[in-house]
């Protein structure tokens, strides 16, 4: 099913870039005319390394507006070059085209994600209540991909989310690279999340390590159902 597609959208951090690039190869070798659209955080920084690897577009840092209106140009060249935050090859050049602002938190809250059936099979579910960092440690690479602007979806989003992927898995994994990047909002939504009774999953955060030693932080991610932090 996959190698008749018309195009595969990939999505890879440093880690699962080599087989996402292995990937790419082999579904070029079989489907020439497939179009393949890479982008998450290694690309966004190693964007040649796809295009010179099988790539038709790669979408820079955010994907939710910039990847609908690449697809929507049937990949002619004259409308890629109107698509903002994106990299593409036309002949044996590479174009990088104007950069595209970042997503307001209210646009943010407007977006919600789409779950087939095998979705709702997994063990797992995943969450992203905010995106960025307002820190900016030397060793890590949020900064480069979203800015050091850190944008916090509403609390009534957050919920409504959280009740949409209740039944899949049995463990959540709250993706905001630092969930106390806002202590204040953390509190205010942990207690949204206890009154609606949406704590019960094994929890798991990303956070850093100041934060977590702050006795009001460790309250709130009590509070979500955090059992496992993620530090560094």
């Amino acid at each position: 099913r996959i190698y008749s597609s018309d195009a595969l959208l990939v999505s890879a951090i440093t880690r699962t870039a080599k087989q996402s690039l292995a990937l790419a190869k082999t579904l070029k070798e079989n489907n020439p005319e497939i179009k393949i659209i890479f982008g998450g955080a290694h690309f966004t920084v190693k964007y040649e390394e796809a295009l010179n690897n099988g790539a038709d577009i790669v979408v820079l840092k955010e994907g939710e507006g910039a990847l609908p209106e690449a697809l929507d140009t049937g990949f002619d060249y004259k409308k890629l070059s109107r698509v903002k935050g994106i990299a593409y090859k036309q002949e044996d050049k590479i174009i990088l085209t104007e950069p595209r602002a970042l997503l307001t938190p209210e646009q943010l809250s407007s977006i919600h994600p789409n779950y087939n059936k095998t979705w709702r099979k997994l063990g797992y579910s995943v969450i992203e209540t905010m995106v960025g960092c307002p820190l900016d440690c030397e060793p890590c690479g949020v900064t480069s991909m979203y800015g050091g602007c850190y944008r916090i979806k509403s609390i009534k989003w957050v919920i409504e989310e959280l009740k949409r992927i209740n039944d899949i898995g049995t463990t959540i994994f709250y993706t905001a690279d630092n969930i106390a990047g806002n202590p204040k909002h953390l509190r205010d939504l942990s207690l949204a999340i206890e009154k609606e009774n949406l704590n019960k999953k094994f929890g798991v955060c990303q956070i850093n390590s100041i934060s977590l030693r702050n006795p009001e932080v460790v309250k709130s991610l009590k509070r979500i159902g955090i059992k496992m932090v993620c530090v560094g």
